[in-house]
């Protein structure tokens, strides 16, 4: 069967020749008229919920905004995974819709859901933003540093790199990844504990009370508000060793 079509193939060989040249140009005439581009805007299944709210910690925009938001957003149809962050001065709900998700009824029941909520939020609490998320919405360009360099060089070289193309024009925020984060181990001496009267749960807890970024409002002035903290965090060897451990009369 199949040496029959090779003959008969071989034998009216202008005729295969004529039906393969017209299914190219066939083919060539689809590819030149089918739209086409080179980032297609393709929605993803995600909408979030951004509540700012200046000078709120933590702890109060989970009690205070995250909380109503959580109760309101969970009756919505069609939410695979909620995840939700409360951060200094603001909180941020992420929903993930399924896949077969309809953008335009999602939408509308976010914000339905957001307007119940905002009934229960304080009264210095700023308009939410509804963000949907999309291709066309993330302009990311990603770089890799490698070599045979130390890994403590790469980072350095890569936190560099970082401060210079967040001063870019056109660079809205630059991200880090990759980098292991330095440890510093303290060893301690028990018999000169034990001498001084101290205890392991002592020093850890005067090393823990000392490494902590403290919070302290908002600074309003006439370039703008600007988040105040108590920087109290160790990074240097010499940090620990100038730490007080206890005070001896």
């Amino acid at each position: 069967m199949i040496g029959a079509l090779i003959d008969g193939a071989i034998k009216r060989r202008k005729v295969v020749l004529g039906v393969t040249l017209i299914a190219a140009l066939f083919g060539v005439f689809a590819y030149l008229s089918m739209p086409r581009e080179a980032q297609p805007d393709i929605d993803l299944p995600y909408i979030s919920v951004v509540v700012p709210f200046p000078g709120v910690s933590p702890e109060d925009a989970e009690r205070l905004l995250v909380k109503p938001l959580e109760v309101q957003m969970q009756t919505i149809q069609g939410i695979k995974h909620m995840n939700a962050v409360a951060r200094q001065n603001r909180a941020v709900v992420t929903l993930e819709f399924e896949p077969s998700f309809s953008k335009d009824k999602a939408l509308a029941d976010v914000r339905a859901k957001v307007d119940l909520a905002r009934g229960r939020f304080p009264p210095d609490a700023e308009e939410p933003i509804i963000q949907e998320q999309s291709f066309s919405d993330q302009p990311i360009i990603g770089i890799v540093l490698s070599g045979q360099a130390p890994e403590r060089e790469l980072s350095r070289i890569s936190r560099d790199l970082k401060e210079r193309l967040e001063s870019s024009p056109g660079v809205q925020e630059a991200f880090e990844s990759g980098a292991r984060e330095e440890v510093l181990e303290v060893d301690i001496d028990p018999l000169r504990m034990e001498s001084y009267n101290v205890t392991s749960t002592d020093l850890s807890g005067v090393i823990a009370r000392n490494n902590q970024l403290i919070p302290a409002g908002n600074l309003r002035s006439g370039a703008g508000m600007f988040a105040l903290k108590i920087p109290g965090v160790v990074q240097s060897p010499a940090d620990i060793g100038a730490t007080m451990a206890k005070v001896i009369k």
